[in-house]
């Protein structure tokens, strides 16, 4: 099925706390209620405060924290888990 992924980076700390995040977050709460998704996920690493804070603030709740290793990095992220309708199955990932 249909699993759409949204991914939001602002590199620039100077662009932060500008809205840009809150902005696409409530063009793709539009989406979702226009064609019926029910639910969303988000994967935060555990340090970025301010995207879990933005999750939050959209109704996102920490489900679990994934450790992820990539070469010699490893990190922990956060899966957060919404539901933004109650009319199908389908999901969106961002």
């Amino acid at each position: 099925g249909l699993w759409p992924e949204v991914q939001i980076i602002i590199g620039d700390p100077k662009l932060w706390g500008m809205g840009f995040g809150t902005a696409v977050g409530q063009w793709l709460r539009g989406y979702a209620r226009r064609h019926h998704i029910r639910g969303a996920s988000m994967h935060v690493w555990e340090r970025n405060r301010r995207s879990i804070a933005l999750g939050r603030k959209f109704g996102f709740r920490q489900m679990k924290k994934i450790n992820r290793q990539i070469g010699s990095v490893s990190r922990t992220y956060i899966l957060m888990r919404s539901a933004l309708s109650e009319h199908t199955s389908r999901g969106v990932s961002f």
